[in-house]
């Protein structure tokens, strides 16, 4: 079966997150692409966790990635990410670790301010740019990058590219 990223349909976007780990807790890191059903790229961030567990990576790639899309004023979005724990999760508003149930809080009240969302669970394959984002913010070493369409980094870019070459004439690059 092959497993690709495809694009949200109609007026929606689609923000895919992903956290990063090395060690279980280890350095961590976050990272998140939204894009719309043309395949424009609107925005996204990667950033630094300092010690997480890969499941504390995963929710706070999405919370984070939620407070972008909120900021952004955006309000029909496809969440899409890599971790079933996370996806089932907040759908249902429940977990059993008191370490991720602490922000569903946080991502309900955000998700109070947009108007249709929903969450669905992608593979690996189809969550690669939300995936080199997280690691590029392990590297990161601190803070978080956000960035747009206009003010994206060359090598986030080009990284990006390098993942999607289907992108290249699609308003991305």
């Amino acid at each position: 079966m092959l497993i690709r990223w495809a694009p949200p349909q109609g007026d929606w976007v689609k923000l895919n997150f992903d956290g990063a780990y090395r060690g279980n807790p280890g350095p961590a890191g976050i990272g998140t692409v939204i894009i719309n059903s043309s395949r424009i790229l609107l925005g996204g961030l990667y950033g630094s966790l300092g010690l997480a567990t890969n499941n504390e990576a995963e929710i706070r790639a999405l919370a984070a990635g939620l407070d972008l899309c909120v900021q952004r004023g955006l309000d029909k979005i496809c969440f899409e990410g890599d971790s079933q724990i996370i996806i089932n999760g907040v759908s249902k508003s429940n977990f059993p670790n008191w370490k991720l149930g602490k922000w569903v809080p946080h991502i309900n009240k955000a998700l109070e301010s947009i108007n249709s969302f929903e969450f669905k669970h992608t593979y690996r394959e189809g969550n690669k740019v939300a995936d080199l984002l997280a690691n590029m913010g392990i590297e990161k070493n601190n803070g978080t990058i956000i960035f747009g369409n206009e003010d994206v980094d060359p090598m986030v870019l080009n990284t990006i590219l390098s993942e999607r070459p289907e992108w290249h004439n699609t308003g991305i690059g």
